[in-house]
């Protein structure tokens, strides 16, 4: 499962704040590709609510909220999560 399930928390990713660099912008699914794509990653960490303005001049991207619930949203719609699983087996 997701960090997000473990952790009995939602997470609303807003399409508008997800990085995507100026070559990526004009391929079809660039999305896709920011979000379950190949080598490049980023870190993403979570903060109190209280402090998203002093994160944003520190030069740190806001790209979503936690909140309760369970799963993991896109702009508020569900979205599956693909990615590689470090700790799962092969079946």
């Amino acid at each position: 499962g997701t960090n997000a399930e473990s952790s009995k928390v939602a997470i609303n990713v807003l399409k508008s704040h997800i990085p995507i660099s100026k070559q990526l912008r004009n391929i079809e699914n660039a999305l896709d590709y920011a979000l379950y794509g190949g080598e490049d990653y980023e870190l993403i960490f979570t903060f109190q609510e209280n402090l998203i303005d002093r994160v944003e001049r520190e030069g740190l991207r806001v790209v979503g909220v936690v909140r309760e619930g369970k799963g993991v949203f896109l702009d508020n719609e569900p979205v599956s999560t693909l990615g590689f699983e470090h700790f799962r087996r092969e079946s």
